[in-house]
C-alpha cells in the first residue's frame, strides 16, 4: 500500500493507495487533480518508481522538487504520449521491477482524436488492469468533467474503478468526495508542500 501522505485521504482510501487497484479521480479544472498527482509522486518516489503518463503536458518537475526534493525525480519516469497506442506501447515495454505506481493525467485526452474513443478506452483500461494484477501495481487516473457534471466516459470508467473520487473546490477549500465503493467526504488544502489536511 502507498500512503498519500495526507491522513484524511489515506482514511478515505482505507489506508492508502492499494496495489492491484485503479483509482479514478475526476473534477473540474482547478479542483486539485494534477496537484494530487504531483503530491503523491513527490512522496512515493522516495522509495518507489513511478510511471507518469502526462497526456496534457502538465507535468512540472519544479513543482515536485518544491514538494519534496530533486532526488525523487530519478524515480519518476514521465512520458507524453501522442496517442493511446503510444501510451500502451510505453506501458507494455516498461520495466516493472522498479515501477509500482502508474499515473495517467488525464485519461480522456488519450482518446481525444480517436475514431472510436469508447471502444479504445475499454481496451486500454482492460490492458492497464491486467498489468496492475500481473506486476502488483497501483494505477491512478484523472479525468475531466463532461457537460452534465459527470466525468467524461463515466459509464465506461466506472465499470473498472475500485475507488471513484470527485475533487471539487469551494471558497478556497478543496474536498474529495468518494463515490465508490462507499460514500465519504474529506477536505484538504494545497500548499507549497503539496496537499494538507483541513479539519472543519
Amino acid at each position: 500500500m502507498i500512503s498519500t501522505n495526507v491522513k484524511s485521504l489515506d482514511i478515505l482510501l482505507n489506508g492508502g493507495v492499494r496495489y492491484n487497484t485503479l483509482i479514478n479521480i475526476y473534477g473540474e479544472n482547478g479542483s486539485g487533480k494534477t496537484q494530487f498527482c504531483f503530491h503523491i509522486s513527490a512522496y512515493a518516489a522516495r522509495s518507489l518508481g513511478i510511471l507518469f503518463i502526462d497526456s496534457l503536458n502538465n507535468f512540472r518537475p519544479e513543482r515536485v522538487i518544491e514538494i519534496a526534493d530533486k532526488n525523487v525525480l530519478e524515480n519518476i519516469y514521465v512520458i507524453r504520449p501522442s496517442s493511446i497506442d503510444d501510451a500502451y506501447n510505453t506501458l507494455r515495454k516498461a520495466n516493472y521491477l522498479k515501477v509500482r505506481l502508474i499515473i495517467i493525467d488525464d485519461i480522456s485526452e488519450l482518446v481525444f482524436d480517436d475514431i472510436n474513443p469508447e471502444e479504445r478506452l475499454v481496451w486500454f483500461i482492460h490492458k492497464i488492469l491486467l498489468l496492475a494484477i500481473k506486476y502488483e501495481l497501483s494505477v491512478i487516473i484523472t479525468n475531466r468533467i463532461a457537460y452534465d457534471t459527470r466525468q467524461k466516459y463515466d459509464y465506461i470508467i466506472s465499470r473498472y474503478t475500485h475507488f471513484k473520487i470527485k475533487f471539487s473546490k469551494i471558497n478556497g477549500i478543496h474536498y474529495a468526495h468518494l463515490l465508490h465503493p462507499y460514500d465519504r467526504i474529506t477536505y484538504f488544502r494545497i500548499g507549497k508542500k503539496g496537499l494538507v489536511d483541513v479539519y472543519l
